[in-house]
């Protein structure tokens, strides 16, 4: 801790003038499984306090199991249950080796509903990723896209060109957040893969790029999607579970997450028509989602029949469980903005 000898630096970037920086750096050589301390700033700036995290677990039997907080749909609230789960997360925060959110993060578009005069886009934003800091300078924070991540359409954006230009098609969640897309050759933080432990997480883009995808149907005022060519994300997926089914004797779980679910209390025919085979296919054990503020769980499912029932449906299925995990707490509309 007192001998910190490696430095790295990153990039910079913003997407509206008077707003703030994002920083992104990239640590290479790290071995698995390892405790590493840092602080981040510059000699001009300062430099934060110093902070610690462990690095991913490798797939060698000897790292054990890992735990993993897997939720979505909990935004920005000073009160409700968004605290809440901030408070349990806080908790059990040594448990844990890292976070998933699946989706609709900070609920930044929603800002107008208690202000709608106002531009809150950015404040909530920014306080959100505050807000989240004491779980984030410790333990990784894997996002996904959601359609609360898709733009701002506040009365103040929608009038102003500039701003309905620079805050659209998941502007500042792409610029906020930077995902291992480039090492698993995918598109920014739309879709993507890693590694840890024994499982390989797939990310998909569950709002855009495939046929029917919901987001791709708004315009022309805030138009989503055309993040890759026609098929390009299918074709992605496709070739992400090649790999990762010709190194399952050394990563045997495989699960893929997007925002919106596949199978719940209902179906959702674009989804199914888009990614069922493809997960049919390739096996993929779990797939989970949120959107919905619940927590539901399927039996082993394919083209809408159940594959196996009973206390064994889920050893050695042939099929996918559906995992809706949407309670993180988002109180829509109904919670005081910050």
């Amino acid at each position: 801790e007192d001998n910190l000898s490696m430095t790295a630096s990153g990039s910079s970037s913003k997407y509206l003038e008077k707003a703030t920086w994002h920083h992104h750096v990239t640590i290479q050589n790290l071995k698995p499984g390892q405790t590493y301390y840092y602080k981040c700033g510059d000699p001009d700036a300062g430099f934060s306090a110093i902070n610690s995290f462990q690095s991913a677990k490798g797939s060698d039997p000897l790292f054990g199991g890992f735990k993993a907080s897997v939720f979505g749909d909990w935004g920005y609230s000073k009160n409700g249950h968004a605290i809440s789960t901030r408070n349990a997360l806080q908790t059990i925060k040594e448990e844990v080796d890292f976070v998933w959110h699946v989706g609709d993060i900070g609920y930044a578009d929603d800002a107008f509903l208690h202000d709608p005069l106002s531009f809150q886009y950015e404040n909530v934003y920014d306080s959100y990723m505050q807000w989240i800091s004491n779980i984030t300078e410790s333990k990784p924070y894997m996002v996904l896209p959601g359609n609360h991540e898709a733009e701002c359409h506040s009365p103040a954006c929608l009038v102003s060109s500039s701003l309905r230009d620079k805050l659209s098609n998941f502007t500042a969640y792409n610029t906020r957040f930077k995902m291992p897309y480039e090492s698993s050759n995918g598109t920014s933080n739309m879709w993507y893969s890693f590694n840890y432990g024994l499982a390989h997480f797939v990310i998909i883009d569950s709002e855009t790029d495939y046929i029917d995808a919901p987001e791709g149907k708004r315009g022309p005022v805030l138009p989503s999607g055309g993040f890759g060519k026609t098929g390009e994300q299918l074709e992605w997926l496709e070739a992400d579970l090649i790999k990762a089914n010709e190194e399952r004797a050394h990563r045997p779980w495989i699960f893929v997450g997007g925002h919106r679910p596949v199978y719940s209390d209902t179906t959702h025919a674009s989804l199914i028509h888009a990614f069922e085979d493809l997960f049919k296919k390739y096996n993929v054990d779990i797939y989970f989602s949120g959107h919905e503020h619940s927590y539901t769980r399927s039996f082993p499912v394919y083209r809408q029949a159940v594959e196996k029932f009973g206390k064994d449906c889920y050893t050695s299925p042939n099929s996918t469980a559906y995992v809706v995990v949407g309670g993180a707490g988002c109180d829509e509309m109904t919670t005081e903005g910050p």
